[in-house]
């Protein structure tokens, strides 16, 4: 699992490229994306690495691209994952001053979930 904090004012779209150095794209075949990843840059990123992107087009796009419906579908975990998360008051509301805290306590959250820690 790889991620980054932002500013919540900067747009997720802004950190792709950052984020996805870190990634093990010789095992990666798909990459589901919500609407704010949706832009030439990021579709050009994933096809460079050869795999395909499965982000669906905003609504002032003059050419909408195609992308597969039932496997979006499978972005509901996703969004499930990020709910259990939230769970956690602290995460929800940003308690921690220091990012190495939020970080942890993010970290821990996820053990938690994952059933490997309590």
């Amino acid at each position: 699992m790889h991620f980054l904090l932002s500013a919540g004012q900067n747009q997720d779209v802004s950190f792709f490229h950052e984020l996805c150095k870190s990634w093990p794209w010789e095992s990666i075949t798909h990459v589901i994306g919500d609407k704010g990843y949706e832009a030439a840059k990021v579709r050009q990123k994933i096809r460079s690495y050869g795999a395909t992107s499965i982000i669906p087009p905003k609504v002032n796009r003059v050419f909408p691209g195609a992308y597969d419906k039932q496997m979006y579908k499978t972005r509901v975990k996703i969004e499930h994952f990020f709910g259990y998360l939230k769970e956690n008051k602290r995460l929800a509301m940003r308690y921690d001053k220091l990012d190495t805290t939020f970080t942890v306590f993010i970290c821990c959250s996820i053990l938690k979930l994952s059933t490997l820690l309590c």
